[in-house]
């Protein structure tokens, strides 16, 4: 046989009840974590550019660039090899590497004069084609060394060109590599005038 409680003693239970279920209910507060309308890390455009004119032997490559990447140790280096097609007499195929270079391997090979803070400490350089064979070997063996794009566009002699390897951000702004460039074969046409404009649109947090 039950024993009906006391009113108080009812409502007392009840009340405590309440609170059990409240504390329960709450969350549990995060030791450290930043408050909720703390800002994230933004992203900022990072711009790298360079404009060269340069003469290149055939099958050779002129290479520009040196930036400092947004990763850190790191560079920015654009390869461009000029080549003639026979089934398109009259243009220029330019093939074109942009690639990630640790600090470290451009010391290794003894390279320190790509490495350049801005446009204007660093003119063109141009390997052989045996020298820059040796070079894509040593870079496909090193660990580090990314490929960012390999884009290539046949020009009509004397004709700009455009490459362009962008991708749409959700923010509306686009990211990648954008390169002019005006060949002119010689009148031998052994040598190609290459007149480049490059420039590489990137993404960092600040």
């Amino acid at each position: 046989q039950t024993c009906a409680l006391p009113i108080w003693l009812r409502n007392e239970v009840t009340r405590l009840r309440h609170e059990v279920r409240a504390v329960t209910n709450a969350q549990p507060a995060k030791i450290g974590a930043a408050p909720v309308n703390s800002p994230l890390p933004s992203l900022s455009v990072v711009r790298f550019t360079n404009a060269v004119t340069a003469t290149v032997p055939l099958g050779h490559a002129l290479v520009i660039g040196g930036w400092a990447s947004p990763e850190p140790g790191k560079r920015l280096l654009s390869f461009m090899t000029p080549e003639t097609m026979p089934d398109a007499p009259g243009s220029v195929l330019a093939q074109t590497r942009i690639m990630s270079v640790p600090d470290a391997l451009l010391d290794r090979l003894g390279l320190q004069a790509l490495r350049a803070e801005t446009a204007a400490n660093q003119g063109p350089a141009i390997f052989s084609a045996a020298q820059f064979a040796t070079l894509l070997k040593t870079m496909e063996e090193t660990e580090g060394v990314d490929v960012l794009t390999a884009p290539r566009v046949l020009a009509a002699n004397g004709q700009a060109a455009k490459i362009a390897v962008t991708q749409a951000q959700p923010d509306g702004t686009s990211t990648g590599p954008v390169i002019h460039v005006t060949p002119t074969l010689d009148a031998d046409g052994t040598n190609v005038r290459l007149e480049v404009n490059l420039e590489q649109i990137g993404r960092a947090h600040v």
